[in-house]
């Protein structure tokens, strides 16, 4: 097992997640007003920009979903109710850290484009699964501590607001040189990169209540998960580029 103090863990994520938001900007800046042949062969927009997919930004964003599913199951070794949810909750996680890194919705439902109201159709559809996963937890829902439940609600808000309410606005975006499309983006994933670091947090201080300070990772499969997506970033990026 591979054990790793909680506190450290979130230490790296905000590090991280600060890094690759400067990354995110410094991107932006140093390639705006170039057409886009030039801004491809940028290598910081390559590596950080929020708009792209298969980079260090999109495998941070999926690393946080694969580290929250992490943190619900431990969660769930250490309850006594509800254990089939938390465990749930953690395997939801783990599909939403593949639905960003392979982009199973734009790949799947992404092709219907817009729906009513000129929603695409893809956040029709998981919106709806998401209402459906909320109706069927209010029992569960109903037994978390007051203060989990507040950081639930806040990292919901933030992450839709991104995921959901930002994809609406920038699904039309082409123009990477529009300083407004480009916030629009930055707002789209940082929304929901800031969601799922509140959630950790909020695990993480449910654990430290409970005097549980490390975070225990399988050896092997973590090692596994770790070289494979790598070794598709690599792949990414020179078949890219």
């Amino acid at each position: 097992m591979i054990n790793i103090k909680s506190s450290t863990l979130l230490k790296w994520c905000f590090s991280l997640f600060t890094i690759i938001c400067i990354g995110h900007i410094l991107a932006v800046i140093t390639t705006f007003g170039l057409d886009n042949t030039e801004q491809n062969k940028s290598l910081l927009k390559t590596i950080f920009y929020f708009g792209y997919e298969k980079n260090i930004t999109a495998l941070f964003s999926a690393g946080l979903f694969i580290l929250l599913g992490c943190y619900f199951r431990t969660i769930a070794s250490n309850v006594t109710i509800h254990q089939k949810h938390w465990h749930l909750i953690s395997y939801i996680a783990i599909f939403l850290a593949c639905d960003e890194w392979f982009a199973i919705h734009d790949a799947s439902l992404n092709i219907y484009g817009l729906g009513l109201f000129n929603i695409p159709i893809w956040v029709w559809v998981y919106g709806s699964l998401a209402l459906i996963l909320l109706l069927s937890s209010i029992r569960f829902l109903a037994t978390i501590p007051s203060y989990l439940m507040k950081y639930l609600i806040i990292s919901g808000f933030v992450y839709i607001s991104g995921s959901a309410i930002m994809e609406v606005v920038t699904y039309s975006y082409k123009d990477t040189n529009s300083i407004l499309e480009n916030i629009g983006w930055f707002f789209e994933d940082g929304l929901e990169m800031s969601g799922t670091l509140i959630m950790i947090t909020a695990a993480s201080k449910w654990l430290k209540n409970q005097n549980i300070k490390i975070i225990s990772f399988k050896k092997w499969p973590t090692i596994i998960i770790i070289l494979i997506s790598l070794t598709d970033l690599i792949m990414s990026f020179f078949l890219t580029n």
